[in-house]
């Protein structure tokens, strides 16, 4: 029988709720708005925490292992209905944020957890926070403040979209089979995602600022193309102008060798 004060429990994982959606919130200043934003914002977020709650308690009763999945999902969803960028851009922007929880998550669980037996609740929180804002802020610093709706227009579905969609499925499934294993305590087994999360996020943002650099590149090609083509269109009217106003001279030069002095004057004139 299900308990209602079991569906609506908020546990420990839940955590990742404010986290995810605080790693996304970074992205806020890049993406496009849809009308009557904060509207949609905050009934979004309200449906967004509740559903997160109810649906990964009443999930874990029959499959555990996928809450943070779950949530992800739902963060996905509420980046659409709140942003009319297109699915790529979105989908880019979320698994980068999932990233970055990942990262500082697992920075967290190396420092925890070989003295864990020594924290307490309080201490464990205040860690959890400090190392999040900590890992936020040099990735917004240093990567999310430098880009801006133009810069994930380079996001193609063929390099940069798919690396973000596989380095997250591999992420969320070695998680899995951790916890399905129960070696999730062991803070050596953190070490690699530290290590696979910076990895995957230079190459991803590196992909993605070689694709804009190539797009610029093409459109200043495009440029000087144009441009030569204007030069040699201009050349030759300069060539026609300058052969017309030859013919005019030579033509000039032989009336004024007429007797009509006034004839000279206004030929001179002309000429």
């Amino acid at each position: 029988m299900i308990h209602w004060e079991e569906i609506f429990a908020i546990r420990i994982p839940h955590g990742y709720i404010l986290q995810i959606f605080l790693a996304e919130m970074l992205f806020f200043p890049i993406l496009e708005k849809r009308s009557h934003f904060w509207l949609r914002f905050s009934f979004g977020f309200i449906l967004y925490c509740l559903l997160s709650v109810i649906a990964t308690n009443i999930i874990s009763m029959f499959i555990s292992g996928i809450v943070s999945l779950t949530i992800f999902l739902l963060t996905i969803c509420l980046n659409f209905f709140c942003f009319k960028n297109r699915a790529k851009e979105i989908l880019f922007c979320c698994i980068s944020a999932q990233l970055i929880q990942n990262l500082s998550y697992n920075i967290e669980c190396v420092i925890r957890l070989p003295i864990a037996d020594k924290m307490n609740d309080i201490q464990w929180f205040f860690l959890s926070v400090g190392v999040m804002l900590i890992i936020y802020f040099l990735f917004y610093f240093f990567i999310v403040r430098r880009l801006n709706n133009q810069s994930i227009d380079a996001i193609d579905n063929t390099t940069v979209l798919p690396l973000a969609i596989i380095s997250a499925s591999f992420c969320y499934f070695i998680h899995f089979l951790f916890q399905i294993y129960e070696i999730d305590n062991m803070w050596i087994t953190r070490l690699p995602f530290i290590l696979c999360s910076i990895l995957i996020l230079f190459v991803q943002y590196g992909l993605l600022i070689y694709k804009r650099k190539i797009e610029e590149n093409l459109k200043l090609e495009s440029f000087i193309l144009q441009g030569n083509k204007q030069y040699d269109t201009l050349k030759s009217s300069i060539d026609i102008i300058n052969m017309k106003a030859h013919d005019l001279k030579h033509f000039a030069s032989n009336l004024q060798q007429g007797e009509d002095k006034d004839k000279k004057e206004a030929i001179e004139e002309i000429t």
